[in-house]
């Protein structure tokens, strides 16, 4: 059982988390950016969409596109968005969506202890770096990961794979609940400013 070190910018690792970091600040500067803008020229007709996507789908389409969209590295915040836009109350929004982002972690863990022997899973952490930084820092990556938008998904298969404990998983990947409050909180603010500069 390998020894579990604190992620740090300490030579092999450190491009690999600063990485991260960057990828998190651009991520969530254009998520801000986005909203105000979509908000300011496409207000009401994203209003409109979003109303007729949750008239139709309610909340439990929006947990599956968020449980979706984490497990398939996509991103989820265009069905946070959507909620946000149609009304629905913001910790009903954030509530949903953390639960969709959890789930698809646990199903990404089960699927990571029955396929993660296989080549082509493999090949696929190695292409990330996954498996290098699973193996040095385990625990301490999950948790990383799963403030990220990404390595989110390919962190849980390599959990599974790597025989991460259940109860010690769950832990880790619940921080990807306040990754959903900082994309939502993003997200209310950019549409709110965007729509108070449509009305100027």
């Amino acid at each position: 059982m390998h020894e579990e070190r604190p992620i740090s910018d300490g030579q092999d690792g450190a491009m690999s988390f600063k990485g991260m970091l960057r990828h998190l600040a651009v991520a969530l500067t254009g998520l801000v950016v986005a909203a105000g803008a979509l908000a300011w020229a496409l207000g009401p007709a994203i209003e409109r969409l979003s109303h007729t996507f949750i008239d139709n789908l309610g909340l439990p389409g929006v947990f599956l596109g968020c449980m979706i969209a984490d497990a398939a590295m996509i991103p989820k915040e265009p069905f946070l968005l959507a909620a946000y836009a149609a009304g629905v109350d913001f910790w009903t929004i954030l509530a949903i969506g953390s639960s969709g982002a959890v789930t698809a972690g646990v199903i990404g863990w089960l699927l990571g202890r029955r396929l993660g022997r296989y080549a082509w899973v493999q090949d696929r952490f190695e292409r990330h770096n996954i498996q290098a930084l699973m193996d040095r820092y385990g625990f301490a990556f999950l948790v990383v990961a799963a403030l990220m938008p990404f390595p989110y998904s390919v962190a849980v298969w390599a959990a599974g794979a790597t025989g991460m404990p259940f109860p010690r998983f769950l832990v880790g990947v619940l921080f990807r609940v306040p990754k959903t409050l900082i994309s939502l909180g993003v997200i209310a603010g950019g549409w709110g400013f965007g729509a108070w500069m449509h009305g100027v």
